[in-house]
């Protein structure tokens, strides 16, 4: 299964974007911000417009993630959530970075910025034989990240 990874979740444009390319019959977040906030409503309506059905998970509770299904778009909005979705034993054949964007972090390409924690989990999940590839839009070709990675001693910027 692909996981995507975009910290634009909390706005919920990207449900919109991929899913109309896609058109999933259930989105499963993975989020330790949305579960239980008042914005969790305001995605399962976004869902419910298009047809499908939502699942949220928070990688610090200790609900265990149910096995991918035909149709599902899995998407969180960390790194973080990306190892606990691994690490649970999910079965994530390739991360697809879509966007991070932390203005003080490494610049590994257009919409691929971050910070120094979750550039380490990225490459620890590569390490392990994630496949890691960046594909900002639907239908736009995935890119691999190992080449998009600085050297451990690179420059911010």
């Amino acid at each position: 299964m692909d996981l995507h990874l975009d910290d634009r979740l909390l706005h919920g444009r990207i449900l919109h974007g991929w899913a109309a390319a896609l058109r999933p019959r259930r989105f499963v977040l993975v989020s330790a911000g949305l579960p239980g906030s008042p914005r969790e409503p305001i995605f399962a309506a976004a869902a419910r417009e298009l047809d499908a059905s939502l699942l949220c998970l928070d990688p610090g509770g200790s609900l265990v993630p149910p096995a991918p299904a035909p149709g599902d778009f899995w998407l969180t909005d960390s790194a973080a959530g990306a190892r606990w979705l691994v690490e649970s034993g999910a079965p994530v054949e390739r991360l697809v970075l879509v966007g991070l964007r932390d203005p003080a972090g490494h610049r590994l390409a257009e919409d691929l910025q971050v910070d120094a924690e979750p550039l380490a989990v990225l490459r620890a999940l590569w390490c392990r034989g994630l496949l890691v590839v960046q594909q900002r839009f639907p239908g736009e070709s995935a890119r691999p990240l190992p080449a998009l990675l600085p050297a451990a001693g690179d420059a911010k910027g």
